[in-house]
């Protein structure tokens, strides 16, 4: 099992960054750093946006959910619940960027 290098939990699938491009769950370089997804949203290089996008996304897709439902008189979500929903739709916009972008290699 390999150990993340900032919060230092083991991690199953690691990720390597070089540059601007990460790799997945292989290691580039011996010199490479693994992370785990978590400390990746905080990465100088692509997590702020990747959380930069999803912040402007929930706005438009809230107001869609709050279009289609107008029964709802509120738009609460919890706090957990919340960080998981954003976790969530972060690491589909890396596999988004993985699937059509270089940014974001194929695993092989």
């Amino acid at each position: 099992m390999t150990t993340c290098s900032i919060c230092m939990n083991e991690i199953s699938h690691p990720i390597f960054i070089r540059g601007d491009i990460f790799q997945l769950g292989t290691v580039m370089e011996d010199n490479d750093q693994p992370y785990c997804v978590h400390c990746l949203m905080d990465a100088p290089v692509i997590g702020p946006r990747i959380k930069a996008a999803v912040e402007r996304a929930q706005d438009v897709f809230w107001a869609s959910i709050g279009e289609s439902f107008p029964e709802a008189k509120t738009g609460d979500f919890a706090p957990h619940d919340q960080h998981f929903f954003e976790f969530a739709l972060q690491l589909g916009v890396a596999k988004w960027l993985q699937n059509n972008t270089a940014l974001l290699p194929q695993e092989e």
